[in-house]
């Protein structure tokens, strides 16, 4: 009885670092991002391939606010990092750049971004770097009427859920 408990803790711990094993090794070295609004976690995501961005609903109240961007290259700070503001067609309407020796953090103003938003219209957030060989696509913006910023977010299956707070915790 013994050795059977003994062969089934056994099993089991394999099996978890196998499993630990395999989801470290899908994600480890990658980008990943996070955007803040307001302070507030709206997204955050691996740039894996198949990620979609989440669309962040901007309202009056937010005016006064900030956006904040994380992105990290293999848990490093990029290099000519710029931030563009387009349309559906893809053309730029805006950018910010950061310099190499600021913070992490890239903050672009909510009213900068109202300014051109339209009610009912959607524009998208992206981000390059010198580490980066294709822009990266954030979030996408529209301004609603309601009172609060309303976000829809992505259902992410347990596993990949799981992977995120393993991955937190071993950075």
């Amino acid at each position: 009885m013994l050795h059977s408990m003994l062969k089934a803790a056994r099993f089991a711990w394999v099996f978890a670092l196998y499993a630990i094993c395999s989801i470290v090794k899908v994600y480890a070295g990658g980008d990943q991002f996070e955007v803040h609004l307001n302070g507030k976690l709206v997204s955050k995501q691996f740039v894996i391939n198949g990620y979609r961005a989440l669309t962040v609903q901007l309202s009056e109240s937010d005016r006064n606010g900030d956006l904040t961007i994380l992105y990290s290259h293999c848990g490093e700070k990029g290099t000519n990092r710029v931030v563009f503001l387009k349309d559906e067609k893809g053309n730029i309407i805006r950018q910010w750049r950061f310099a190499d020796n600021s913070s992490r953090l890239m903050h672009v103003p909510v009213k900068e971004l109202m300014s051109t938003l339209k009610t009912g219209s959607t524009l998208v957030l992206s981000y390059a770097a010198g580490e980066t060989k294709t822009e990266r696509l954030l979030v996408k913006i529209s301004v609603i009427n309601q009172r609060n910023a309303v976000v829809h977010r992505l259902h992410f299956p347990a596993l990949a859920y799981a992977s995120l707070k393993i991955i937190n915790y071993l950075v």
